[in-house]
């Protein structure tokens, strides 16, 4: 037992000599100073009278005077007179929590920083230090000075003034307007529950009254990253325009497609189609170097793979309280984000019940009568179409089979999102083998196509009863132009009964000058069921791979 406690003597003495040795080495200390305070270096040492002076100034002496050593060790970072002299002299203000952004609660090391690293100051801010080449710097400012290392801690010497660092939210708030805007539109009034006070249960009605407390809960903050809280082991890395490179870009897209100016654009077309393409790329877990951001393919907070394109990006890098960020040099909004498809995938209509059945989601209508006008039910009448793979997108589809010789009543809506005005052509990208005769609409009017052997230049190719079976029927390679130079529609070469079908949406015939999409918005397109396909009454019913209006 003796001989076991001798080990843990020499282990023990022999760790603590290194860890000196290393500290000594590192710091190059001077051992002078450790029989004094903190205190009584501020008190002795002229060059520190100003700091000492606003330590009494805002009562803040008790973070100094603990008599219990471990409890009120601390590090330092000490402007000289000079610095706050310089500081002040810029029409700056000294306040009790800039004094105290410079003193953090506990011995700071700058052995422990290996890169970048994070440490909370005593004004609950963090400050942020970086290590290069055997350099140190807090919030950008070079530590230059040596260490000096006192009974209570360590001082080291700042020839500037360490101003506390903005928040993501705040900095976003100055600089991005916009965004700012953006991310408060996800605040919600929800009910505190772990705050509120129960004060009735009644449990024969399963019922409980609450003196209720609420508070804003912001989904965004949920989603992606909380800009506004400091934490010690949370922060992220910002990709960020600003507010006059955001308008400039809204500008030109507005000059693109007919509207007054940025500020006419659709808001929902900004928040759900631009932010949900620009949040790919905006924030990233951790405290990332311009190096890291400049790699092929980077990993954003939420785990997926991206490409950014760097060389847009300027390396100089804005510091905050709770991560960083980095200004692009420009912003062009792609073309494709409102001039190109608006898509809906089958299966995107569909999900599971608490069953394992399919059911179709909240969003999509339908109507389903019997022969004798009895409402019948779509359970066990919806299916995945899978196994097409390189024939249908995404590789599977979405089939409705409403009963062999149908001939009641049923309508299926449809909704494809955020759709600019425009002239279109709808693309329904079907079966042939699943069959019916349809009509179809986009929002409720009647839309127009024609089979691919009808004359162009005969009027009554136009048509307004599709039959679905055609989609097996026809190949077609060319796209067949009508009269005023705009195609009526096609069915594309036929891949084992998978085909497209274009329909005419451009323009109403009732009146050609007209549009039928005149404000942006979300679109309603509508299957009304005529009658089973004269070609295959056995298997009726639609199948839809996709859904796309396509800008002309």
């Amino acid at each position: 037992m003796k001989r076991f406690q001798t080990y843990i003597l020499i282990i023990t003495v022999f760790i603590f000599a290194s860890c000196e040795n290393k500290w000594d080495q590192h710091y190059s200390i001077d051992d002078s100073y450790f029989d004094r305070t903190i205190w009584e270096e501020l008190s002795s040492n002229m060059e520190y009278s100003q700091f000492k002076g606003y330590i009494e100034e805002f009562g803040l002496e008790g973070y100094f005077h603990n008599s219990d050593t471990l409890i009120s060790t601390k590090t330092i970072f000490l402007p000289t007179n000079s610095a706050f002299q310089s500081f002040t002299g810029n029409n700056n203000e000294i306040s009790a929590s800039l004094i105290l952004y410079h003193l953090i609660k506990s011995n700071f090391l700058l052995s422990n920083i290996e890169g970048n690293l994070k440490s909370q100051a005593q004004n609950l801010k963090f400050l942020y230090f970086e290590e290069y080449d055997g350099s140190y710097s807090v919030d950008g400012i070079d530590i230059s000075a040596l260490p000096d290392r006192f009974i209570d801690g360590t001082i080291y010497q700042m020839d500037e003034v360490i101003v506390p660092k903005q928040s993501i939210a705040e900095y976003i708030e100055e600089n991005a307007e916009y965004f700012s805007y953006y991310i408060g539109s996800f605040d919600t009034i929800v009910m505190d529950y772990s705050n509120s006070e129960i004060i009735e249960i009644d449990y024969e009605n399963d019922f409980v009254i609450y003196d209720s407390v609420y508070t804003v809960y912001n989904e965004f903050k949920s989603m992606y990253f909380d800009v506004d809280r400091n934490t010690r082991d949370t922060f992220a890395t910002m990709l960020l325009y600003t507010d006059e490179q955001f308008y400039a870009a809204l500008d030109v897209v507005a000059d693109d497609l007919g509207y007054p100016s940025g500020e006419d654009l659709p808001y929902k077309w900004i928040k759900e189609v631009y932010f949900e393409y620009y949040l790919k790329t905006t924030f990233f877990d951790g405290l990332l170097t311009y190096n890291d951001l400049s790699q092929e393919f980077v990993v954003n907070i939420n785990n997926d793979t991206v490409a950014i394109d760097h060389s847009n990006l300027d390396p100089e890098q804005v510091i905050c309280s709770n991560g960083l960020i980095y200004h692009y040099y420009d912003l062009i909004i792609p073309e494709e984000l409102y001039k190109s498809e608006a898509i809906t995938e089958g299966e995107s209509l569909v999900e599971f019940d608490v069953d394992g059945k399919l059911k179709l989601i909240d969003g999509v209508r339908t109507t389903y009568y019997g022969a004798s006008d009895e409402l019948l039910d779509l359970t066990g009448k919806i299916n995945y179409v899978l196994g097409v793979a390189g024939i249908a997108s995404n590789d599977s589809a979405i089939q409705i089979s409403i009963g062999s010789n149908f001939s009641g009543i049923f309508e299926l809506e449809v909704p494809i999102y955020n759709v600019f005005p425009g002239r279109y052509i709808l693309d329904w990208a079907g079966f042939g083998s699943v069959t019916g005769v349809f009509k179809v609409y986009v929002n409720d009017s009647l839309l127009y196509t024609r089979l691919p052997f009808e004359p162009v230049s005969d009027p009554g190719s136009l048509m307004t009863d599709f039959d679905t079976y055609n989609f097996g029927s026809f190949a077609l390679d060319d796209i067949t132009m009508h009269e005023d130079g705009i195609d009526w529609g096609k069915l594309r070469a036929s891949e084992s009964l998978w085909n497209i079908n274009e329909f005419y949406v451009e323009r109403d015939p009732a009146d050609p000058a007209e549009f039928y999409l005149k404000e942006f918005g979300d679109v309603r397109v509508k299957f009304e069921f005529l009658e089973f396909s004269p070609s295959n009454s056995n298997n009726t019913g639609i199948v839809i791979d996709y859904l796309k209006m396509r800008q002309r």
